[in-house]
């Protein structure tokens, strides 16, 4: 591109300059031809001049004789005539050279345009006058007005030049940057789920997000569904005698704390498998199951929320999904094993009732089960009414399942005689009642198993059976003091039911 701001010789765009330029040197042209006249008029006035002088002489002198000869007294009056009359000739002279110089000069001017050769002299003339003598102007004019324009728009040229810069290098850079924001990206998420990998429970919540919202990532949707597969195959199944008769709850605590996160796993494990198993009765001994599980499970939640390692938070998860499955509220599948948001919403809703719920989730899972012996325990019955709940869906629930284990206790009383006889394989009264002195004895024996009355439900049969014999007032002193002191729920409100059968 040329520097010098004349646009080159085959662009149309010069056209309209190019014509200035030869108007420009048309006009320079005229300039100097006038100069010439002019010079020329002043040269030919001095000649005509003394051409007037010379001619004036000859008269002048003849005048100055005659004025001898004819007696012209004043000198001062003939210098004066001869004055007067040099100037009216001269005037007259110089107006008949004017005119017949005008004449001819227009004649010239009009002869020379009206002659195409000498058009076209001056048209050839006045490109290469351009040439070399009207670039300079025309530069000098432009870099004048350019300038002022500059000046006055200085401001408003520096900020549209530095926007456009601005825009080029954003266009150009900002490609590179989201690509090296995406690389850096990528190489932290990489160094995350490397720590994931390892077991680190914070490195995985730090993922989470990643894989929701418009634009989840793929890479960490894969390995978070990994992780749930690898935390489901190693949740160990304990044994929950460790934690009902050798872990007491501050040594549970005390395991919690260890270093060792297998450590910390195993103790979880081994008190997460109480719901899970056909356990003493409670209120047999002072550490029972239900005692062990309500001190237990606030910390589960603590130890779900904050320990480091991510496979004892599945740990102690999987603890309280079997703590509260199939009590009001819990989900079905159980909460999510990793991930804290179901944790989290649930005990927020629910941590002031959690007992409650545990209470109707223990119940739930063994009414299920029709002979599972724990439902038949007084104990039981008794916490059962006395569980409290701010929730009026979870007391429901209690009310329900108090319901259902009235029932299961009374349905031996219900059953015909006919029934009765076929399950205890008893005839007479009599031998219904040898029987059932000799298991009264036995139950009550402090060197047997208290349990075993709880897994004997065929003599609830025979103690229902006694309402259709005759009235023995020796016997019901029997079955009056057993009922006070038995802890299945279904021999008690049989003898009820015989003592007021009886009366």
């Amino acid at each position: 591109m040329s520097t010098t701001g004349i646009p080159p010789a085959g662009d149309d765009s010069s056209k309209p300059l190019k014509e200035q330029m030869e108007l420009l040197k048309f006009l320079r042209d005229e300039a100097e031809a006038n100069r010439h006249r002019l010079h020329d008029e002043a040269e030919a006035d001095r000649n005509l001049l003394k051409h007037i002088l010379w001619v004036v002489s000859v008269p002048l002198s003849i005048a100055l004789v005659a004025a001898g000869w004819f007696g012209i007294s004043s000198i001062t009056s003939l210098k004066q005539a001869i004055q007067q009359q040099a100037q009216d000739e001269g005037k007259q002279a110089i107006a008949q050279a004017k005119e017949q110089l005008h004449t001819e000069l227009v004649d010239n001017v009009n002869d020379q345009f009206q002659t195409p050769k000498i058009k076209e002299t001056i048209h050839d003339a006045a490109v290469e006058a351009t040439k070399n003598e009207a670039k300079p102007l025309i530069v000098a004019g432009v870099k004048a007005q350019v300038g002022e324009a500059v000046a006055q728009q200085s401001g408003t040229i520096e900020r549209i030049a530095k926007q456009a810069v601005n825009d080029k290098v954003q266009a150009a850079v900002t490609p590179l940057i989201d690509q090296a924001k995406k690389t850096v990206d990528d190489l932290q998420i990489q160094k995350i789920i490397a720590s994931a990998n390892a077991d680190d429970a914070h490195a995985f919540d730090q993922l989470l997000p990643l894989a929701k919202g418009s634009s989840p990532n793929a890479m960490v949707i894969r390995f978070i569904s990994e992780r749930h597969r690898y935390a489901k195959e190693h949740i160990y199944g304990g044994q929950f005698t460790r934690c009902l008769g050798q872990l007491q709850p501050a040594d549970f605590k005390s395991k919690l704390n260890s270093t060792d996160a297998a450590a910390r796993q195993f103790a979880i494990a081994d008190c997460s498998a109480l719901n899970n198993n056909e356990l003493p009765d409670p209120g047999i001994s002072k550490q029972n199951a239900v005692t062990v599980e309500e001190e237990v499970v606030p910390l589960l939640v603590n130890t779900a929320r904050n320990d480091s390692s991510l496979i004892v938070r599945a740990q102690a998860i999987q603890g309280l999904n079997e703590f509260f499955a199939g009590s009001t509220g819990f989900p079905d599948s159980g909460l999510d094993l990793l991930e804290l948001s179901g944790l989290n919403d649930w005990w927020n809703r629910n941590s002031s009732d959690y007992k409650a719920l545990e209470w109707i989730s223990r119940m739930r899972f063994r009414i299920d089960r029709p002979n599972n012996p724990v439902l038949d325990s007084v104990n039981l019955y008794d916490q059962l009414t006395k569980v409290k709940a701010s929730s009026s869906a979870v007391q429901e629930s209690l009310r329900n399942t108090i319901l259902q284990l009235q029932y299961r206790a009374a349905e031996p009383t219900q059953a015909s005689l006919e029934s009765l006889q076929t399950r205890i394989d008893r005839g007479t009264c009599d031998s219904v009642k040898a029987d059932l002195s000799f298991h009264i004895m036995t139950w009550e024996d402090p060197k047997e198993p208290r349990w075993q009355e709880l897994a004997d439900q065929h003599s609830v049969y025979e103690i229902a059976f006694l309402k259709s014999c005759p009235v023995d007032t020796k016997f019901v002193n029997v079955i009056a003091d057993y009922g006070t002191r038995s802890i299945s729920l279904g021999k008690r409100y049989s003898a009820v039911v015989v003592i007021n059968t009886w009366r």
